[in-house]
């Protein structure tokens, strides 16, 4: 756990992720309209469900500790559609889109920032930097989608789950979870095949392929990575992953 105040309302200009350069620098002004616009600071066991398709929630979150994923189901299957990672916003497209267009569930345990969402057209109003940044946050989790898709669409089984294990990894380096020879990855089989359009078997094959050409190995939570520049490879990504990072929040 980043803070084991659990729940305990953290103060935007105590946050320990602003405190360690994760996100932009604010000004005194920016951090205290924000802090205005925080609402609350929650802890949520893992497995809880924060989001549900087609309701429309009164708030969205920051993810300050812990992971989450968003997810749709189809034909009684579940489909992940993205990873939530701490320092990710949750759920913004509520009160942008209306209505929430996936479910979202806790996958560890977790505490979030929270956000009144009827409140976000006075912040774009009064403070356009900041509308600027949450419009940028939406774009940015567009481009990862955009990722996502070409990657289930193009990608054969082996380089999908090359290519999350990399997305994953390269994702946490810039929150400086990851060292550079691995990281944890709080999933099972299978969180990777719901996020792969895969079946556990497949996925369980295709991490022991990658493993056994001394690439990488994912093993009880724990990515060990013994060439990244091979991994790359074998998810065909032929120039640097280009990952958002996280911006404001």
């Amino acid at each position: 756990m980043l803070d084991d105040r659990r729940g305990e309302f953290v103060p935007c200009e105590e946050c320990l992720w602003r405190r360690a350069n994760m996100f932009k620098p604010m000004n005194a002004g920016d951090i205290a309209a924000l802090k205005a616009f925080k609402k609350d600071h929650i802890y949520v066991p893992a497995g809880r469900t924060l989001i549900r398709r087609d309701t429309k929630p009164a708030v969205f979150y920051t993810l300050y500790d812990g992971w989450a994923f968003q997810y749709m189901t189809v034909n009684a299957g579940r489909q992940i559609t993205r990873f939530c990672l701490p320092g990710d916003v949750v759920a913004l497209q509520v009160p942008l889109y209306g209505r929430a267009p996936y479910n979202v569930q806790t996958l560890t345990d977790a505490s979030l920032c929270v956000f009144e969402a009827d409140r976000i057209e006075e912040l774009f109003q009064a403070h356009p930097r900041l509308g600027y940044e949450l419009t940028r946050i939406v774009a940015t989790e567009a481009a990862l989608a955009d990722m996502h898709l070409a990657t289930i669409g193009r990608r054969n089984a082996e380089a999908r789950v090359a290519y999350l294990l990399c997305e994953l990894h390269t994702r946490l380096k810039h929150r400086r979870m990851a060292r550079e020879n691995g990281c944890v990855l709080p999933l099972t089989q299978e969180h990777i095949a719901d996020a792969l359009g895969l079946s556990t078997v497949h996925v369980s094959r295709m991490l022991k392929s990658i493993h056994d050409d001394g690439l990488a190995r994912f093993d009880r939570g724990q990515l060990t990575i013994h060439d990244f520049a091979g991994l790359c490879t074998r998810a065909e990504i032929n120039s640097e992953l280009d990952i958002p990072k996280p911006s404001l929040f």
